[in-house]
This record gives C-alpha cells, structure tokens and sequence, in this order.
C-alpha cells in the first residue's frame, strides 16, 4: 500500500508546476553556490602560489649574493669577514628578506563550505621577531560572520534547504481535508499515517537525491582530492538536517490546522531556528565575554617596545643572563650587529610583557566558542553550520590546528637564526639549503570524524522523535474540517 501511495504522490507531484519550478530553483542556486565557491578557492590557489613564487626570488636572490661575496674572497685570497649588513647576515635574513611563508592550503572540500576563511588569514609572514608582530590578534569577535559568510554549498543548504523541504510539506494532509475528500480516501483499506508517510517518503527522495548530486557535483569540481569518507560525512550531515525539517513538517502537518497556518507555524520555526537564536547565541557570546580590541594589542605592544628601548645596555645584559647558552660576544658595543643583538632581546622582553593581554584575549575567545558550542544545541543551524565547516575543512578546529603549527614553526626559526646572530656566523650557501621549511600536515581523521559526526547523528536522532511524535498524533487527526 505504501508503494502505491508513494506512485500516486509521484503522479500528482510531477502534475504539480509549483514543485517543479522550486526544484529547478534549488539547482540552480546549487549550481551558483558551487560556482562562486570554486572560485573562491582558485583565488586562495593563486594567492598562494604568488607567495611562494616571491618567497623563491627572494632565497634566489639572497644566494646569488652569498655566492657572489665568496667568490670574489676567494678570488682575493681573503678571509669572508662578518657582514655588517646584507645577505650574509643572519639577523637581515631572518627577518627582512629570508622571510617564509606558513601558508594554510584549501581543503578538498573548501569550495562547499567556506566557513571562517573569510574571516581568518590563511598565511603568515614569519620572522624571527616575535610572533606578535606578524600573528596580531584577528577580529574574531562575530561568531556569526562564519554562520553567514560567503555564498557557498554550505550556506544554500543551512538556509534555502529547509525552505525546499518547507514548501513541500507544509500541506500534507490539510488540502484533502479541506477539500473533503480526506474522509474517503481513509475510508480505503489504509491508515492516514501510511498516507503521510508516504507522501514525505516521495518528497525526502527527490529533494535528498537532488542535495547529493549537487554535492558529489562540487566535489567532483574540486578535482576529487578528498577521500570517500570526508564525502560520506558531508552527506550524512546534510541527510540529517533535511530530517529534521521533514519531522518538523510532519509534526506540524499533525495539529491538524489549514495550510495556511501550518506554512506560518513552519515559517516561524526556519526563522527561529535559522536567523534569530544564531544571531541571539552571538551576541550573547560577545556581550559576555568581550575580546581586548586590536586597537588595545597594538598601543601595549608599541609602550612595551619603547619601554624596553629606553633600557639600552641593561636590556642586553639581562638578556644574556637569561640566555647563559649564547655566548657573549667580547666587543659587543654600540655597532650595527648590536642592533640586532638588542633587537632580539627587546623582542623577547616586549613578547613577555604583552602576555597578559594576549592571555585574556586568547581567554575570552576560548569562551566565546564554548558558549557558542554549549547553546548550539538549539538551533540545528548553528549544529550543522559547525559540523559542514569542519567536514570541508574551514572550521575553527582546523585554523587552530593551523595556528599551533606556525607557532612551532615561528620557534625553529627562531633557533635557526638566534645562535647565529650571537655567535657573528655569516651565513653560507649551505646555511640556505637547511632553511627551516614550513610542511603543513592535516589533523587526523579520526579527531574529524569525532567533531563532525556526532552533530549528524544528534540531529538524525532528534528527527526521529520529533517525526514519530509527529505520526503518533494522526491517531487523533481531526478528518473533517
């Protein structure tokens, strides 16, 4: 009996010129989505590629000099004596000309769901000054700039989805009891629960199938990079969201009100759940818990270096005490490899004393994100917003993965350089070739897998209550008006 239902359903459906034109709608916007996210993503490649390109001509060119200055020594037969300046000097190379990028390459699945790209930088120029001059605190007081960014995959299916499975099936049943003939097709050898299963069944197929050739679409246009099991992720979030609304529709079918009032109850819950808590969770996020401003992180970092310059000779010998490993050069003296010298130092005694605003500002955010996460639960929007971003790997996780990855990068550079510049070692031809490289490597899966699936699932297992429910009250359906 289902099965026929179910073909019935098909024949008015495709009899239905409504339905057709919000389908091809829907593909549509897909299609858009998926255009501007790959585009989006050859802006990142390119980007990328130009950085690298200027970092090589800039190693090429500090090399060309090096060898330049050894062969004219040696055609000399003098000794290299320590640069006072140039391309064989440690400190000019670490931080002015040798500079590297740490750069965070677009996930396979990036162009479906930007997520925080937009918001976060997804390179550094790293030096060996302190990591604050180049990794400055980002604005990361909107959460909701990452719920309602960019154009993409993700964004169609967090808003216009549920509106596609709304407009389906907010008159299930309400059109045949307003018409009169509910009450004779019950009087068939069927219940009105298998009506309406049926009728959802029907729908779920097409609107699902639909959902995931457009997304194994995108994922073919990403040139297929990512695996199987990040593309299963994708699609078992995106099913469990579309269950959602489908059991939110049948609950509401339920009540056994007109069209009309179901499609304004249905209305009201994507308004809810989709605009107004997200934005309601944010606010509450930032009013809570207020981050330090950009504008406080740079007048303490700019008091802090002209209180350390101020000390003068004292900042360096303190700085060897510190540091007994580092010999101390007999001549040190107000030269320009002192400079260097007293920059090292001061950035170290600068570095340690804007600890405490980096700490409350790295404090406050990590409680912003729990209190997003703690109230994320009440909107599957914001659930699945945070499971998609993670899946196509532009998720907060991830960028703090990335982060942890430049600090420790940041930390060998620096020890590459620092013993140098004490020690007056002229850097050589072979000093290049053991540059310290940033190689970023991707988390594991399985800590993905972890973040990702369990929102999936929650959801899937909220739409089965609400759905059952849902059918549990048809019991009770009122046939007649």
């Amino acid at each position: 009996m289902l099965t026929r239902i179910i073909q019935h359903e098909w024949r008015n459906l495709t009899a239905d010129r409504t339905a057709w034109v919000v389908l091809i709608l829907f593909a549509l916007v897909i299609g858009y989505a998926i255009v501007k996210g790959q585009s989006w993503v050859r802006a990142q490649q390119v980007s990328l590629a130009q950085m690298r390109g200027d970092e090589q001509k800039r190693l090429t060119d500090i090399r060309a000099e090096i060898t330049k200055a050894e062969t004219e020594a040696a055609r000399n037969n003098e000794p290299l004596k320590y640069p006072d300046w140039g391309a064989r000097h440690p400190f000019y190379v670490s931080n002015y000309r040798g500079q590297q990028y740490a750069a965070l390459p677009p996930a396979p699945l990036a162009a479906l769901a930007i997520g925080q790209s937009d918001v976060y930088p997804n390179h550094f120029k790293v030096s060996g000054a302190m990591k604050e001059s180049f990794m400055v605190a980002q604005d990361l007081e909107s959460p909701f700039k990452l719920f309602a960014g960019h154009f993409d995959l993700a964004f169609v299916i967090l808003y216009f989805f549920p509106l596609l499975i709304l407009a389906l099936s907010f008159n299930l049943v309400a059109a045949e009891k307003e018409e009169g003939t509910l009450a004779m097709l019950l009087s068939n050898p069927v219940r009105l629960r298998q009506v309406v299963l049926g009728k959802v069944a029907l729908r779920a197929l097409v609107i699902f199938l639909a959902a995931v050739v457009f997304s194994l679409t995108g994922f073919f246009l990403s040139g297929g990079r990512a695996t199987l099991a990040h593309v299963l992720l994708w699609m078992i979030a995106v099913l469990a969201y579309g269950a959602f609304w489908f059991a939110l529709s049948i609950a509401v079918n339920a009540l056994g009100k007109s069209a009309a009032t179901n499609a304004v109850i249905l209305a009201a819950c994507w308004l809810a759940f989709v605009v107004v808590i997200p934005v309601v969770v944010n606010l509450m996020a930032t009013t809570l818990y207020p981050v330090p401003s950009r504008l406080e992180f740079v007048t303490a970092m700019r008091g802090e270096t002209q209180a350390a310059e101020q000390t003068g000779s004292q900042l360096l010998g303190k700085y060897f005490q510190d540091h007994p490993e580092l010999a101390k050069p007999a001549d040190a003296k107000a030269n320009e490899d002192d400079f260097a010298m007293l920059s090292l130092a001061k950035d170290e005694l600068v570095g340690r004393a804007l600890q405490p605003v980096v700490a409350r500002f790295n404090t406050q955010l990590a409680a912003q994100q729990q209190f997003i996460n703690r109230f994320r639960y009440v909107s599957p929007a914001i659930l699945m917003q945070s499971a998609l971003n993670d899946i196509a790997g532009t998720g907060v996780a991830r960028y703090q993965h990335f982060l942890a990855q430049v600090d420790g990068f940041h930390q060998t550079w620096q020890q590459y350089f620092k013993p140098r510049v004490f020690e007056k070692r002229a850097l050589t031809g072979n000093d290049l070739n053991g540059l310290p490289q940033f190689v970023w490597r991707e988390e594991a899966f399985s800590a993905l897998t972890r973040r990702s699936l369990w929102p999936g699932l929650l959801l899937l297992a909220v739409a089965v209550v609400i759905g059952a429910l849902g059918l549990r009250r048809y019991q009770a359906y009122p046939v007649t008006g």
